[in-house]
């Protein structure tokens, strides 16, 4: 005697109910394809930070080689204002 009940913690899956083999290839590329987009921008935040820090080491070597204080500035063309520093509001 076969027993037609089913348990309700059992399930069947139809194989109509499945996603095609290219469905499914599709949706996982398109994952990956998101990770890899922010993995990238994760390195690229990293490199930019690591370029600043460098041009503030770079400005802070200058800074000793012409011996300036935190009064002086330089202009982005490279002129030394002696006490011409903008203070930064924080």
């Amino acid at each position: 005697m076969e027993d037609n009940t089913t348990s309700e913690s059992a399930t069947t899956v139809d194989k109509n109910e499945c996603l095609s083999v290219e469905d499914l290839a599709a949706m996982n590329s398109a994952k990956l394809n998101a990770e890899l987009a922010l993995s990238q921008a994760k390195e690229a935040i990293a490199k930019s930070q690591i370029q600043e820090l460098q041009h503030k080491y770079l400005v802070l070597q200058l800074f000793f080689k012409y011996n300036l204080t935190e009064k002086d500035h330089i202009t982005p063309q490279g002129v030394i204002v002696r006490g011409g520093a903008v203070n930064e509001q924080q």
